[in-house]
């Protein structure tokens, strides 16, 4: 990820670079001593609090490239930037499991964010992607990341909505997918559907199944406070039509301090 690299981390906080842009934010899973410097960290440029939001001198937007994937940035409210860096190996993986059939695969990628794991796949080869996420800020920046990064022709249809009501639409159209990404959030609401992970989480992998083709890949990733690998797997072993299973932890490795940031988990698994 050329275009990105986690500095340090420490206190519950992260220190990022962005392109030419350093950000300090929280990270709640960094509970320990950070590598660097106090004088270090005081270099960012952007800096995130819950009680005092955004400070800081730098552009409202700017252009990162991760890999071959350009991504524009910008600032929320809730102390995202637009690019969630861990996405880069989750897709790693998606193509090497896929591996010579990624070229024939047909794609759903729920709470698909700006995209950096769709497009990612689409310059890889995918036949099809169909991207899927409930808010419509996010789908509109996903649209202009395709564009930046020359895969405004690649085959991904762009959809905002509700990743259950469209899997149980899906479902009923008798669509099949050959792998399917869910990176859900802990709570989301999309019109009159409300998302809460610990309730739902179950209803995603029961509507993956008639969804995904014999032999397809699912691949789930979680980085609310509370789950762990174990617990993924209690849950998906109530669906015996999920095999093939493992999890991973996912980690980001600090370039100056050698700290390692604990970044959620991945869950894969392959249907019968």
């Amino acid at each position: 990820m050329t275009g990105y690299a986690l500095l340090d981390c420490g206190n519950e906080r992260r220190l990022e670079r962005f392109g030419d842009v350093v950000v300090d934010r929280p990270a709640p899973a960094a509970r320990f001593a950070p590598g660097l410097d106090r004088n270090e960290w005081d270099k960012a440029d952007l800096v995130f609090s819950r009680d005092g939001g955004w400070q800081g001198d730098a552009p409202e937007d700017w252009q990162v490239g991760i890999g071959a994937i350009t991504m524009r940035l910008r600032p929320a409210n809730g102390g995202q930037v637009g690019v969630f860096p861990e996405h880069d190996a989750v897709a790693d993986g998606v193509i090497t499991r896929l591996g010579e059939a990624l070229p024939r695969a047909n794609i759903l990628n729920l709470f698909a964010h700006t995209g950096l794991a769709t497009l990612r796949l689409a310059a890889a080869g995918a036949s099809s992607i169909v991207h899927v996420d409930a808010a419509p800020a996010a789908v509109r920046t996903a649209k202009e990341n395709a564009v930046l990064s020359g895969l405004d022709a690649a085959p991904v249809r762009w959809l905002v909505d509700d990743a259950r009501g469209f899997m149980l639409r899906d479902a009923r159209r008798g669509r099949v997918y050959d792998a399917i990404l869910a990176d859900p959030p802990a709570y989301g609401r999309a019109g009159k559907r409300e998302w809460k992970l610990e309730r739902d989480l179950p209803l995603l992998f029961a509507d993956a199944i008639p969804l995904t083709a014999p032999g397809g890949l699912f691949c789930l990733t979680l980085h609310s406070e509370g789950w762990d690998g174990n617990r993924l797997l209690g849950i998906l072993a109530e669906f015996p039509e999920w095999h093939e299973t493992e999890v991973e932890a996912l980690r980001l490795s600090a370039t100056e301090s050698g700290r390692e940031l604990p970044a959620g988990w991945a869950l894969w698994a392959r249907k019968r």
